[in-house]
């Protein structure tokens, strides 16, 4: 027991390293979206660079409505394996899906609807990454209630 009364858990290494690697899907998808995304569909695939960065710009801002949603939504669901988990582990193979279906557009669509396609697959993409990313980062105080080891864990993961 530490001086205030609280339970002090340590997390062992193998647990920090997990969650710690946990981020590398997230950055895996934010160097590849902020990076290559408006190059690949303006220089490989053809589509201008405005119809590009719209799709692109429009998913940010729907991204920033449902954050708040997916953050409400697993603070308050209940399971058996825990009100974060299901969101972890349910996000995975739709993230890995929608990443990889993103760069891979239909042949024969125009510019706008290549816009829609490119809108499309990159919010489902950012949005089931934050479906994992968001109840992951608010799961580090549950973790432990040791200032030192939350810093140390996120300091892991960022």
């Amino acid at each position: 027991m530490s001086g205030a009364g609280i339970e002090t858990r340590t997390i062992p290494p193998g647990r920090r390293l997990c969650y710690g690697f946990g981020a590398v899907a997230t950055g895996v998808k934010n160097a590849a979206f902020s990076t290559y995304l408006l190059l690949f569909y303006n220089q490989v695939v053809g589509v201008p660079a405005l119809v590009v960065s719209t799709a692109i710009a429009l998913t940010l801002l729907l991204d920033a409505v449902a954050d708040p949603f997916i953050g409400r939504w697993s603070d308050v669901t209940q399971s058996r394996i825990g009100r974060r988990h299901p969101f972890i582990f349910g996000s995975a193979l739709p993230t890995a899906f929608f990443f990889v279906v993103a760069w891979f557009p239909p042949d024969g669509l125009t510019d706008m609807q290549m816009g829609v396609w490119i809108f499309a697959l990159a919010a489902l993409t950012r949005i089931s990454i934050s479906a994992f990313e968001i109840p992951a980062t608010a799961m580090n105080p549950e973790l432990t209630d040791e200032y030192a080891e939350r810093t140390r864990l996120f300091s892991l993961r960022y």
